[in-house]
This record gives C-alpha cells, structure tokens and sequence, in this order.
C-alpha cells in the first residue's frame, strides 16, 4: 500500500517527503499493516469496499420520512478491510465542531448494517492517517505519470502529511 509498487505507480516518492514526513509516513505505514494484519482477511473483516467513501460522494434525496443517503464514484472500489473504508469519511468528520457526536451517529448507523466491535475504533485514527499518506501517493503517481497537470504537489503533499499528523493526534480521542 505505501511502496512504490502501490496502485498509484507513485514512482521513487521518497523525496518528495522531508525527513520528519519520512519517518511519520513510515510509522503510519508500519502501523497500518499490523492493523491489517491483526483485522485478518476472513468475511467478517475483508471484502468489497467503496475505498473513497467521503461526504464528497455521498448523495442525499429528501425522502417521505426523512432523508435517503447514497453513495457514488465507485471508481476506486476494490478488495479491503471493512474498517478501512470508514476512514475517509471520519477524516471528514474529524475536524467538525461536533465531531464526537457525528462519529457516534455514523457508527451507530453503520452497527445497525455490519458488526463493528468498540475497540477496533481505536484503530481509526491510524487509518484516517493511511489514507491521508495515500494521497501523497497519488500526488506523486502524477507527477511520475504523465505530470501533475496543476496540482501543486509539494503543496499537496504538505497538506496531507499535515493531516497524517492532526489524525495521529486524535488517538486519545479513539481510545475505548
């Protein structure tokens, strides 16, 4: 997920992150294959995932007795862990004023659909961090490609390596 053989084809990346950002993109890649490994690959954590669920691609329709949600862009769907497909949509939660009580809420909803034990939430904030590393990824993909056609990619990576360390720092918040 965080080599150069990603999906992405980021290409030798490594220098496009500072020193710190190496050595933070590698704890979150060292932390998150031992997520994986501990979740397993069996049914009950490993399946078909949207992998890009954010409020971006969530679609609501005013319904008879409320509100009907959807979801769209299957563009990156695949084969991952349940649990890491929440982590986009957290992220987007994470810096809300009411984040706790959105986070509680989507679990909630999400309990009612799929099991999701309390303690694998302490997990999240890692994940969140994943896929926010992920997206350096991609930003170099691009740059390794065909060029990043715009996008300011240091800028970019900044960015995100800012937010891998904001989602590290929420672990307390995770925590059963």
């Amino acid at each position: 997920m965080f080599t150069e053989d990603s999906p992405y084809r980021p290409g030798p990346f490594r220098s496009l992150l500072s020193r710190s950002d190496r050595a933070v993109f590698d704890e979150v890649s060292e932390e998150t294959a031992a997520i994986f490994e501990s979740l397993g690959g069996g049914g009950e954590a490993f399946g078909l995932i949207h992998n890009d669920f954010i409020l971006g691609n969530c679609h609501l329709v005013r319904a008879r007795n409320g509100w009907d949600l959807g979801v769209i862009d299957f563009d990156d769907c695949g084969w991952g862990h349940f649990l890491y497909d929440l982590a986009p949509v957290m992220g987007n939660f994470s810096d809300y004023r009411h984040f706790h009580r959105l986070r509680a809420a989507f679990l909630d909803g999400y309990r009612s659909v799929r099991a999701l034990p309390v303690e694998l939430e302490a997990h999240l904030p890692v994940l969140m961090a994943a896929r926010h590393a992920g997206h350096c990824l991609w930003a170099a993909g691009l740059v390794h490609s065909n060029g990043s056609r715009g996008l300011d990619t240091a800028e970019h990576i900044a960015y995100r390596m800012r937010e891998v360390r904001r989602c590290l720092a929420m672990r307390p918040l995770f925590e059963p």
